[in-house]
């Protein structure tokens, strides 16, 4: 009988111990497809933030794209380029407008949808955007602002004002009519971690800016004049040899630069159909296909391209001449005489195109000639008359200081 309540006895606690042990194993299995639901969740959560905040800031390549007067970021159908809002980082300064719908563009260069919006800058006299490029100091990098007035403030009078890079003058914005774009471009070797882009009031109306990007140019060896950190000012980039007076930027154009499609009637345009591999072409400045496609050509071997130019002495300039020959074979040489400012000025060794190889000649202007004419003529051992895809002309800004001046104006943070 004792032996039977022990067993008894045994069998009911092992049963409770069970029983318990059941129900903690169950608790623990809850927490665990509780816990793995939080990871589960934190990792969608931290994704979309990351999606988000990829798309908000700067892109993997390092391109800052702002849509000044905008209040949420977007991916631009139409180029596919990532922009980003200021308003959160600049709540406290300046004031978001847009421009008349009068004045709306169809297709600037595809940034009509950029130039609706701008940021006013009414209050104080110097307003500053402080951009932090992921590639930080001792990098090469594009800075671009777009303006467009489009009467926004019901004024129909275009302001005055200048425009700075850290304390240097970059250069006056006076834009020439109330529905007129101005793009300004710089080249510009930053020596710190941040790049202060600023606009200053002179008293003769109310700063704004459209658009702003900054595009870095990596270890590509291009707008390099020389060992000293230039900072140069596009005064032109003319794109030949096109259909019609265009202003556009390709989506192929790893730099983003904006090109004006020139028209030239005294000249023959040329155009070609064949395949071009960016990939596999030896492309120093990564031309676009569509500068590497269409040039001009002189009517014949005695005519000469000419471009006629009014550039003050004043200045120092860059030249850049860009060349791609798909028209030549292998038994015709095209061979070309280049000069600027005459056979008196600056000149160039006699230059040989091979067929299909980019080439880019670059000439230094010094401060004291100008630029009043740039001519391509051919030589008189060479078979093919003078040729020319695309031109690029550069100004060198004075600098003031290396380092810009963290103290001065009000920074807006990007």
């Amino acid at each position: 009988m004792l032996s039977l309540l022990l067993v008894s006895f045994y069998t009911e606690s092992f049963l409770v111990l069970l029983s318990r042990c059941i129900c903690n194993m169950q608790k623990v299995l809850q927490w665990i497809v509780i816990i793995i639901i939080i990871i589960i969740n934190g990792n969608a959560a931290t994704n979309d933030k990351r999606a988000d905040r990829k798309l908000v800031t700067d892109s993997d390549s390092g391109v800052i794209s702002i849509d000044c007067g905008v209040d949420e970021s977007y991916t631009d159908n139409t180029n596919n380029f990532p922009y980003q809002a200021d308003d959160i980082a600049v709540i406290r300064f300046g004031q978001t407008r847009n421009i008349s719908s009068d004045y709306e563009h169809s297709n600037p260069g595809q940034i009509n949808k950029q130039l609706k919006s701008l940021r006013s800058f009414p209050d104080g006299k110097r307003n500053c955007y402080n951009l932090k490029p992921k590639q930080g100091k001792n990098h090469k990098y594009s800075i671009r602002a777009y303006f467009e007035y489009g009467n926004y403030d019901n004024k129909n009078k275009v302001p005055i004002f200048d425009q700075h890079l850290g304390v240097n003058l970059w250069r006056h914005i006076q834009l020439i009519k109330v529905n007129s774009i101005l793009r300004s471009e710089v080249i510009h070797i930053s020596s710190t971690d941040t790049i202060e882009y600023c606009l200053v009031n002179t008293n003769q109306g109310v700063p704004f800016v459209s658009l702003l990007e900054l595009w870095p140019l990596g270890d590509f060896n291009v707008y390099q004049p020389s060992l000293t950190l230039l900072t140069l000012d596009l005064k032109g980039r003319i794109n030949l040899g096109g259909s019609k007076f265009d202003f556009i930027r390709y989506t192929d154009d790893i730099f983003g630069r904006s090109w004006l499609n020139r028209k030239i009637y005294d000249m023959n345009p040329k155009k070609t159909s064949l395949s071009i591999n960016l990939d596999t072409l030896d492309n120093t400045y990564k031309l676009p296909i569509e500068v590497l496609n269409c040039a001009v050509e002189a009517v014949n071997l005695s005519s000469s391209l000419e471009f006629m130019f009014n550039h003050s002495k004043d200045e120092e300039y860059y030249v850049y001449l860009h060349f791609f020959d798909f028209l030549s074979n292998s038994n015709q040489k095209r061979i070309m005489n280049i000069s600027i400012n005459g056979p008196d000025g600056v000149t160039e060794p006699p230059l040989t195109l091979e067929y299909r190889k980019p080439t880019t000649i670059v000439m230094n202007i010094e401060k004291g000639n100008g630029i009043d004419n740039i001519s391509i003529e051919a030589t008189s051992d060479s078979d093919l008359p003078a040729m020319l895809n695309a031109f690029e002309i550069f100004r060198v800004i004075p600098e003031t200081f290396l380092a810009t001046q963290q103290a001065d104006g009000k920074f807006l943070l990007l």
